[in-house]
């Protein structure tokens, strides 16, 4: 399994004028060989092994897994229902950007995620106490079928900073890895920052969910 990915909610020290400036710092661990918890996963979900290398880099994006299912279903768990309004938000940017369909169904019955779901909650369970969130990664050999997102209590508690966030996390759940360097002068959403008032995909995001999309056959 890979490390997931956490990430240090928004520096709240840089805001001003009702702009954002949002960092997002990579925890790299390495894992040789883990499984995850007891109870965490139902179906047939598997923990993503990208293998090394596997990483894709362009203008403005890096990409890990590969999407592996013509479409997702993303259920939000009522502990960080307070965040519905972005994810939708966001998972129309998905759909439209990589030809996936990402659509939002009923909240989880159960602790586990199975393969074509990605499941939101809020809670510690990836060391969130002092990051904004994390997202770890499920599914077939370097593919992913499925994902876990995790959204640190103090980031659902404040507007200002949860769609950046849930943005970025989502990213990582549509198989996009961290992109550390500016691109057209401005950190992406998925780097270790976003410009100030950046509430959407920006140029290198959006160029990482359309490779994504060509990568797993539904753009040309």
């Amino acid at each position: 399994m890979i490390a997931p990915h956490r990430d240090q909610p928004p520096d709240r020290r840089r805001l001003h004028g009702g702009a954002v400036a949002l960092v997002f710092v990579a925890v790299v661990t390495a894992a040789a060989a883990c499984s995850p918890p007891t109870g965490q996963l139902r179906g047939p979900a598997a923990p993503v092994d990208p293998g090394p290398g596997r990483s894709v880099v362009g203008a403005g994006y890096t990409l890990g897994p590969l999407l592996s299912l013509p479409a997702y279903t993303v259920r939000i768990d009522p502990s960080a229902a307070v965040a519905t309004g972005d994810v939708s938000f966001t998972l129309a940017r998905l759909t439209e950007h990589t030809g996936i369909e990402f659509t939002l169904g009923p909240a989880p019955t159960g602790p586990g995620v199975a393969s074509g779901e990605v499941v939101v909650r809020s809670g510690t369970s990836c060391d969130t106490e002092n990051e904004g969130g994390c997202t770890t990664l499920y599914g077939t050999s370097r593919q992913l079928t499925a994902a876990s997102i995790t959204l640190a209590p103090s980031v659902l508690a404040d507007p200002a900073l949860l769609r950046a966030a849930v943005l970025h996390e989502f990213g990582h759940a549509a198989g996009l890895a961290h992109h550390l360097e500016p691109h057209l002068g401005r950190r992406q959403i998925m780097g270790s920052g976003g410009d100030d008032g950046a509430t959407d995909y920006l140029e290198g995001d959006v160029a990482g969910l359309v490779a994504q999309g060509r990568r797993s056959g539904t753009r040309t």
